[in-house]
């Protein structure tokens, strides 16, 4: 299954129902507040996002906590961004307050969150007609979208026993794995397996 960062596919999400501001060349732009640590993030998937579905990402760096406070501002004049990148706990805030709106997908909803072709009306169904995933025939669920089902399955499943640690030690991060420059080009973002690494230098 190929990763992706869960920024990217927000943005995907919303590309088919926000209204996309044109730029000097008239091609379709979103503009997204982030602050400098996300921004770079973003910036850095902007020419395969642009190359792949012909928008470009107009990435503003604001101060994290300016973000909320600038979109207060900017959002009842209408001049406020179609993306923010900030903390969850401003998603009541910003809703009561009329900042934010629920996209609506339409038919772009059916594939959502990961799986092609089956969204949560055609999930429903199926789990209806035959049962648990691992009981939907081949003929129906393919090899590589069963692999995917049955990965967010368990994502999804509540473990309300974690296997303990001794340790603390046994969970610390030890840097990037020998499987991470792979995902990192993957992403289309490079620099973060430089950033990671550098995140595991000793301070100087």
């Amino acid at each position: 299954m190929k990763t992706r960062l869960t920024l990217l596919l927000v943005v995907v999400m919303v590309l088919g129902a926000l209204p996309l501001t044109a730029g000097a060349q008239d091609a379709p732009q979103l503009l997204i507040w982030a602050d400098e640590d996300r921004a770079t993030v973003v910036e850095e998937l902007g020419a395969a996002f642009e190359e792949e579905y012909g928008v470009e990402l107009v990435v503003q760096q604001l101060a994290f906590g300016d973000i909320r406070d600038q979109l207060r501002i900017a959002g009842p004049a209408g001049e406020g961004p179609d993306v923010i990148v900030g903390a969850h706990d401003w998603l009541g805030e910003l809703v009561t307050n009329g900042l934010l709106a629920p996209v609506d997908l339409g038919d772009k909803a059916d594939g959502f969150p990961g799986i092609p072709r089956i969204g949560a009306v055609t999930a429903a169904r199926l789990l209806n007609e035959h049962g648990p995933i691992e009981k939907i025939p081949a003929a129906v669920l393919d090899e590589d979208r069963r692999r995917d089902a049955l990965l967010f399955k368990d994502l999804a499943t509540l473990r309300v026993e974690p296997p303990p640690f001794a340790d603390v030690e046994q969970i610390r991060w030890r840097g990037p794995t020998d499987d991470f420059p792979a995902c990192a080009e993957d992403l289309g973002a490079p620099r973060l397996l430089e950033r990671c690494r550098k995140a595991t230098d000793p301070p100087a």
